[in-house]
């Protein structure tokens, strides 16, 4: 009986030794998403710069980012140890996989393509006030596909987020930088609402299909490079640049930089916390666009 106790003491002393970890495991996400949450802003920012001063269209910078991100999981699938593997796998290994993967590329192309537009049209901030309906629209997504619980923290989360959201809506018609502001707040909203399906997609790709990271990243690049000239054309964006000032091409380069890194420190906090709990995370990026902005 002893020698029962002892043990049962043991397991409580391993209990008590592994339980921290976990815990360490949820903060250190958050806050691999909150650095993502600055970044992002930073983007928007150099996005801001790029449409309005030497106009680069709003879709030809998803295309370029698009270009930037392929070639670095790229380096990161030939080149990283923890990540290599051979080329034909890259694009998943089987077609569950890949139908996945392929809705991931398609609703995050959505995600960036509608907050670029949206950035193009208003100022960082209103769309930075408007996407803060993200966790509400993540959260319900999670409940329903993936069964995840909606806490009492993340319920206020919403109805604060609802709340800045009516007030952007219901405010006077203006118009930001000569361009219609109804549209801006709705291309922002559809952001919001790709940027919600992405945190659920990310969620299930890493907890149920067990898909690697970089693989994610790259059908997110891939959705960037293919469908970012069909929805300049749908959007009337007007002609393709095709000759960049010095200026630009180190904004799109900055541009580029900024959303891959941001990208990674998302894509891997949001495989190891809730879709909820990684949008809530999000919203500290918006104290970074009002002092951007």
């Amino acid at each position: 009986d002893d020698d029962d106790d002892d043990d049962d003491d043991d397991d409580d002393d391993d209990a008590e030794t592994t339980a921290p970890p976990k815990e360490l495991g949820s903060v250190a996400a958050l806050v691999l998403i909150a650095l993502s949450a600055f970044g992002f802003s930073a983007q928007a920012l150099i996005v801001k710069f790029l449409t309005r001063s030497d106009p680069v269209p709003p879709m030809e910078i998803v295309f370029f980012r698009g270009c930037f991100q392929f070639l670095g999981c790229c380096c990161l699938l030939g080149l990283y140890p923890p990540m290599c593997r051979a080329p034909s796998r890259w694009f998943g290994d089987s077609c569950v996989e890949m139908r996945w993967l392929g809705l991931r590329g398609l609703v995050g192309f959505g995600g960036i393509a509608f907050s670029f537009q949206a950035v193009s049209l208003l100022g960082i901030a209103e769309v930075q006030v408007v996407q803060t309906s993200t966790p509400v629209l993540a959260a319900i997504y999670a409940r329903v596909l993936l069964g995840e619980p909606w806490l009492r923290l993340e319920q206020c989360a919403a109805v604060v987020a609802s709340v800045g959201v009516a007030l952007q809506f219901g405010g006077h018609q203006h118009r930001v930088d000569g361009s219609d502001h109804a549209a801006g707040l709705a291309f922002a909203l559809a952001g919001a609402a790709s940027a919600g399906g992405v945190y659920v997609l990310v969620r299930y790709l890493g907890t149920v299909v067990k898909v690697d990271w970089p693989i994610l990243m790259l059908y997110q690049a891939c959705g960037q490079m293919l469908l970012a000239f069909p929805a300049h054309v749908a959007l009337r964006g007007g002609a393709i640049r095709t000759v960049f000032s010095q200026r630009s091409v180190l904004l799109l380069l900055a541009c580029g930089a900024m959303g891959f890194l941001s990208q990674i420190l998302m894509t891997r906090g949001m495989q190891r916390v809730k879709s909820a709990s990684a949008s809530i995370a999000r919203l500290s990026g918006l104290p970074w666009s009002f002092l951007f902005q």
